[in-house]
């Protein structure tokens, strides 16, 4: 084609103005239209919730699953190494050791290296995966198959690391629990965005299918400790994240 051939008689000047033809060789133009690049598509919300299921089986495996979204813009940057800081930080570990940073494909990871290209990303997301049996599991295995489950739930590759802590607290001799970093960028390059009510809802159910899958059931003397301890909470006004959904900020307030 010797030059260019106009997209109809009347001109669109806006179009036009960014039409770019690629050269064959021997300076013969292609005839190919190259538009700028105009931004990331827009974000979907993904993520479904099986609302008419309910919660399962009284005698599931409980799970604590908190999920905090950050901003990057201003600070967010330099918190999210702080945050780094703190689940790597000496002796929180599993057997009081300091905590190696797992991901899909393994362990070591260099947590403050592999946030170098999320500065310019819009959010990130700190998730805290807490199973009440959390010491009878691999809890990096477990990890590993609840963030694979999450794959494949919200229909893209995730970018993530964790750490496995252990803070024994009144109920809980262990209490290994997983303080997982996300990337919120989704594999075709979009803001990872989640569905409100899968947040609320199905990313604890999901947590719990797993673990009852690994465990099976819980027995009617686990089933009969377990109540008494949240009796107990109830009485003495703790915040008690395993009787149900983690409350939505501002929820809980006048609660402390």
């Amino acid at each position: 084609m010797a030059g260019r051939v106009p997209l109809a008689r009347s001109k669109d000047a806006l179009i036009e103005r960014w039409l770019r033809f690629a050269p064959k060789a021997g300076g013969e133009s292609a005839g190919r239209v190259y538009l700028p690049d105009l931004g990331k598509p827009k974000a979907v919300h993904r993520g479904t919730t099986r609302l008419g299921s309910g919660e399962g089986s009284s005698y599931r495996r409980r799970v604590v699953v908190i999920s905090y979204h950050y901003r990057m813009a201003g600070a967010g940057y330099s918190k999210l190494h702080s945050h780094i800081r703190y689940v790597e930080r000496p002796g929180a570990g599993e057997r009081a050791v300091t905590p190696s940073l797992i991901d899909r494909n393994g362990d070591g990871v260099t947590g403050h290296s592999a946030v170098q290209g999320w500065r310019d990303d819009r959010h990130h997301f700190r998730l805290i995966l807490a199973p009440n049996d959390g010491a009878q599991l691999d809890m990096a295995a477990y990890t590993r198959e609840y963030m694979a489950e999450l794959e494949r739930r919200l229909g893209t590759r995730l970018d993530w690391f964790a750490g496995i802590h252990e803070k024994p607290d009144a109920t809980h001799a262990m209490n290994r629990h997983a303080h997982v970093i996300l990337r919120g960028i989704a594999q075709d390059g979009t803001d990872l965005v989640m569905d409100r009510e899968f947040i609320r809802f199905e990313m604890r159910r999901i947590a719990e299918d797993l673990a009852t899958r690994h465990l099976g059931p819980m027995s009617q003397r686990e089933m009969d400790r377990y109540m008494e301890r949240q009796a107990q909470r109830l009485r003495d006004g703790e915040r008690n994240y395993h009787m149900g959904r983690r409350p939505i900020r501002g929820e809980d307030r006048g609660r402390d």
